[in-house]
């Protein structure tokens, strides 16, 4: 199963599946072809749960490279506010976007897009998270960003999903 759709620059694969997990050395190749038929020379933006590495493994042996992360914490202190505020944090800008319907926590998700200053804009996103009513923060984190990462670990958020695009 591949759950696809058409995306500004391409097509956004949000979700796949393949039985037993046989991305590399069966299934799942042929459920690429299979999407390659209809959009060969499109770009892709591929996401793999970072709990799910051989979804990962298999998006980098089909030619697609790592573009960014996503680093979530989830925040107890949830169910007010509203999805679309934009929010200036010390090293970061932020807004508030409405949670995938799939999770439907009681709340929006505070998201950053960039960190210029992770040391400062971490804690001020967790502060105002919960003055918010926010369900939780996710932090976008390029590829190679290794300084970002060493924050967001030691802030206490965990890689939720990684972020490949390519071509097909």
């Amino acid at each position: 199963m591949l759950i696809a759709a058409p995306h500004p620059d391409g097509w956004l694969i949000d979700d796949a599946y393949v039985p037993g997990q046989h991305w590399v050395t069966g299934d799942g190749q042929l459920l690429w072809d299979s999407f390659a038929v209809d959009c060969a020379g499109a770009t892709v933006r591929f996401v793999c749960p970072t709990y799910e590495r051989q979804k990962g493994e298999f998006a980098r042996h089909i030619g697609l490279e790592l573009a960014e992360s996503w680093w979530l914490m989830e925040l107890a202190n949830s169910g007010g506010g509203q999805a679309g505020a934009e929010i200036d944090l010390p090293g970061a800008a932020a807004v508030t976007v409405s949670a995938p319907p799939i999770y439907a926590p009681p709340g929006p998700i505070l998201f950053l897009p960039a960190l210029a200053d992770a040391t400062r804009a971490l804690p001020a996103a967790i502060e105002q998270a919960l003055k918010l009513g926010c369900a939780a923060v996710v932090v976008n984190q390029k590829a190679g960003d290794n300084a970002s990462r060493t924050h967001l670990l030691k802030a206490g958020f965990r890689q939720h999903c990684e972020y490949y695009t390519g071509t097909v």
